[in-house]
């Protein structure tokens, strides 16, 4: 138990900082926007998401929080 827990605190701590870093997140999606008989047309529209600073802080606090605890849990 206690290596998963430093783990998924650094697995969390690494998504805090990427989160901090560069919080728009760039994604694409493809949408059908006319179908008539064997013939349709899609677009190609591009979407951002903004990771909120609260949720950084929190998977920061999280992360350093589980890698304390993990290294302070006895076998």
């Amino acid at each position: 138990m206690k290596k998963w827990l430093i783990v998924l605190g650094v697995v969390l701590l690494i998504l805090g900082v990427a989160a901090i870093v560069h919080p728009d997140i760039n994604y694409s999606k493809k949408e059908e926007v006319l179908k008539v008989g064997p013939v349709q047309a899609n677009v190609e529209r591009e979407d951002t998401f903004h990771v909120p600073a609260g949720v950084s802080v929190l998977l920061l606090v999280a992360g350093l929080g589980l890698v304390v605890i993990g290294a302070q849990v006895k076998k």
